[in-house]
């Protein structure tokens, strides 16, 4: 009387654990994709970064020059 139940039941479970198997690869996926373009902008801020002390070195030395120039 019970055993279409628990053959219910039982196949449920199975078709929740496959879902979840699922979803849980997609999440790595994901998670795996947010690193890599977390990285790749994390290097294009730092080459911003330096090319912006760059300019800055630039700019002082510029305004030294300048000011040598106007002594």
């Amino acid at each position: 009387m019970f055993f279409p139940c628990l053959k219910c039941q039982h196949l449920k479970i199975k078709e929740l654990q496959l879902e979840l198997a699922s979803v849980r690869s997609d999440v790595n996926l994901v998670e795996s994709q947010m690193s890599s373009a977390l990285t790749s902008k994390n290097a294009e801020i730092e080459a911003l970064t330096n090319l912006s002390e760059s300019f800055r070195k630039q700019v002082v030395s510029a305004e030294g020059k300048l000011a040598a120039l106007q002594v």
